[in-house]
């Protein structure tokens, strides 16, 4: 087996063929084979020419981006080779938050497109759950900054030329709380009165399954769908936390909470399969009620996601405590059956032979840094029992849960590494990422931001203090400063975190990134590490669920993030649309107050002396 030389994402198969080097400036002829499996292409360089076959159009682009990788190197000068390539996963699929405050620009779009095209995806998903401009709709997406149609038919067309299918993506059973917030719509709850989740009371989240509703999210998708050239969508309809205490409780006790799901589901996908569409749907509910799998249509797309690796499943097992388990129950996730990950995930539709797609997450959201050796296992794991049970579909999904604090560039290695896994996981299971990034995404010759990112990334396991689907360092953030004691990582682990940061950030300096996005990406890397230093010093200052800094400590840290406020308003409005940054940064909102009440009693101790004197 000869070696693949930087091409990403690495081929299945090359091998020396003997003969002649083709040579740089070869002449290329191209043929299709239709009897080809789709997407697949086999490239023959050797004397003197190079002849690419091809299945499809799939595969002539796919095969041409290999060949001109190839041409930046000096391969085609020595030797003569053949390689053969298809992929692992028909869909290769990455779905984007659009709905949590994070709404992108047109030119973070157009990036975004781009550095999926260079990871060979060939789908794009925009999860929507109030960020469309729907025209009977203002009230609920006047203050996001939405998607409007004119975006949507420019983005179809940006992403089309790359090769992608934009798919259209509205939630339409759970996630509507900002729809239900407002009394035009509140009737349209399943419980009025919101739900308690152990770790946290919910507004009304989830639609009732009644018709009139099935015809209110059915008038939503005959707006936004037609807008798609591509004839598939995805309905969402996962977490209806709701589902059987309010308007269905009686029905679901009569008939089954999974029967009340898929007959609401099933009527929502029922137009559109008969136009011939394909409909995606979150499988978490129905892989809990297996009996409710046979009443979904035929062209109803279950979609398995599961954002952690059976490890780290274990390790949560082994470390959680009664309220840890029971919190997890409440939002429908029992950790002991999630050992084996996926697979476990999937359990239903593995036993009743039930085709479906695999959906990990890059592990970006909750974290500002990222989780990327989480991500890397969940990745690996997805595609390993994907490919193992045939699975049509890999879809890579990033969220935005409590303010999308993480800038894009942080969910980039997940993104390339779940590119490379879906097209070929045992030709790219070892893959260098750093190098992958510096050379395919940066164009960095030092190195460094590639590395950078990486090291960052690796920071959550380095802190060895593992939570569900967050970090300590964001549980400090977002909680008020609210961090429980036994998840405050050990002081070593915190000193050698810091240091590595520091070096992070002074190596970032000498990067030299070639990208027509460099200046963006460094800035956006440098805000991270900043906001992580300042994670780490707040809890090295003593703030945590049990404690406070000294005063004058707290009056130090609120300037730093004060500092950090404005840096993360800069930050976004570089990458996103203005809508949902006020709620973004609210999200800081109980950490700013309580270190300005920390602050104050310094403040009022010395007055106190003042006057005595």
């Amino acid at each position: 087996m000869m070696s693949t030389r930087g091409i990403f994402p690495a081929p299945r198969l090359i091998k020396g063929t003997g003969g002649e080097p083709a040579g740089l400036l070869a002449q290329v002829f191209t043929q299709c084979d239709q009897s080809m499996r789709a997407q697949s292409y086999i490239l023959s360089a050797k004397d003197g020419r190079i002849d690419l076959t091809h299945a499809d159009e799939a595969g002539l682009r796919y095969g041409l981006s290999t060949l001109e990788q190839l041409r930046s190197g000096a391969m085609l000068c020595e030797e003569a080779f053949e390689i053969e390539d298809w992929p692992d996963f028909p869909v290769r699929g990455y779905m984007l938050d659009v709905s949590r405050d994070r709404v992108p620009t047109r030119a973070a779009l157009r990036r975004l497109v781009a550095a999926l095209s260079t990871a060979r995806y060939n789908q794009l998903e925009l999860y929507t759950e109030h960020t469309f401009a729907y025209r009977e709709h203002p009230q609920v997406w006047d203050a996001s900054s939405p998607l409007t149609e004119a975006d949507v038919r420019w983005l179809d067309g940006v992403c089309a030329s790359a090769g992608i299918a934009l798919v259209a993506n509205q939630n339409c059973l759970g996630h509507m709380e900002r729809w239900l917030s407002h009394a035009k719509y509140a009737q349209r709850a399943e419980s009025p009165n919101g739900m308690n989740l152990l770790s946290e009371v919910l507004p009304p989240t989830t639609l009732a399954p009644t018709d009139d509703n099935v015809e209110f999210t059915s008038a939503l998708l005959d707006e936004l769908v037609p807008l798609f050239r591509h004839k598939r969508l995805n309905i969402g309809a996962d977490e209806p936390w709701e589902l059987g205490m309010g308007v269905s409780k009686e029905r679901a006790a009569a008939e089954g909470l999974g029967s009340v799901y898929a007959d609401y589901v099933s009527a929502v996908m029922d137009p559109w399969i008969a136009q011939g569409y394909q409909v995606e749907y979150w499988a978490d509910i129905v892989g809990h009620y297996p009996e409710a799998i046979e009443k979904l249509p035929p062209g109803a797309i279950p979609v398995v996601w599961m954002y952690n690796s059976g490890e780290m499943m274990k390790r949560l097992v082994a470390l959680n405590d009664l309220e840890d388990e029971a919190v997890h129950a409440a939002h429908g996730i029992v950790l002991r059956d999630l050992v084996e990950g996926f697979r476990d995930r999937a359990r239903s539709f593995i036993s009743s032979k039930t085709p479906f797609w695999v959906a990990p997450g890059t592990n970006a959201w909750r974290s500002v840094t990222g989780r990327l050796d989480e991500a890397l296992a969940n990745l690996i794991d997805a595609a390993e029992v994907g490919i193992e049970y045939s699975s049509e579909g890999y879809l890579l999904t990033s969220w935005g849960n409590e303010g999308y604090w993480d800038p894009p560039v942080i969910s980039l290695p997940p993104i390339a590494a779940g590119g490379a896994f879906s097209w070929a996981l045992e030709a790219n299971r070892s893959l260098s990422l750093p190098e992958v990034l510096n050379r395919h995404f940066f164009d960095d010759e030092s190195g460094i931001v590639g590395e950078v990112l990486c090291s960052v990334g690796h920071i959550a396991e380095l802190l060895d203090c593992p939570i569900l689907n967050t970090t300590p360092l964001w549980v400090a953030l977002s909680r008020g400063g609210d961090l429980p004691i036994g998840k405050i990582p050990p002081a070593h682990l915190m000193a050698t975190a810091r240091e590595r940061l520091i070096q992070d950030q002074l190596r970032l300096i000498s990067a030299q990134p070639a990208c027509s996005d460099a200046e963006l990406a460094v800035a956006d890397l440098a805000f991270v590490i900043d906001m992580a230093l300042f994670a780490i010093d707040l809890i090295g200052a003593g703030m945590s669920a049990s404690g406070d800094p000294a005063p004058r400590d707290a009056r130090q840290l609120m300037v730093r993030l004060s500092r950090l406020l404005e840096r993360h308003q800069e930050r976004w409005l570089a990458n996103s649309r203005y809508g949902g940054l006020h709620a973004s940064l609210a999200v800081l909102d109980p950490l700013r107050r309580r270190l300005e009440r920390v602050a104050s009693i310094s403040a009022i101790h010395t007055l106190g002396r003042n006057n005595n004197g």
